[in-house]
């Protein structure tokens, strides 16, 4: 799940309706490619919850995100009132949601990993922000 330009690691959620939304909804898809040493993000909906969720398609449909270390912005990974109002009995979910729920990390920090659009990196200090060198364990 993708929560600002935060990455959380979930899994596919019972179907609410509306569908889809920041609740339930298509996980996007990850590919790393070895010959840039990228891995790209695919989204499937409007990544960011918010009172006036879904956006305008412009601002994240058929744009290439990539997974970056240090992000220019801040994330934060929303509170269960953040997306409650899509889940389905509030009560039996919320006491599952994050433990890490409400943590922010600083634009630029060390810690704070998460997506940014490709077409935004540029220069040789800003790419190696977003190449990644997979080894096998």
């Amino acid at each position: 799940m993708l929560t600002g330009s935060s990455l959380i690691i979930a899994h596919n959620r019972p179907l609410t309706r509306p569908w889809p939304n920041p609740w339930s909804h298509p996980l996007p898809t990850f590919t790393y490619s070895r010959d840039t040493q990228i891995i790209t993000v695919k989204l499937y909906i409007d990544p960011i919850p918010s009172a006036t969720w879904p956006r305008s398609d412009s601002e994240w449909k058929n744009k290439e995100f990539a997974i970056a270390a240090r992000c220019r912005k801040g994330s934060r990974i929303p509170r269960f009132d953040d997306i409650k109002t899509w889940a389905p009995d509030h009560s039996k979910f919320s006491k599952r949601w994050t433990s890490r729920a409400g943590h922010c990390d600083e634009p630029g920090a060390q810690n704070n990993l998460g997506i940014e659009e490709r077409a935004s990196v540029s220069g040789r200090g800003e790419e190696e922000r977003i190449q990644w060198v997979l080894e096998s364990a």
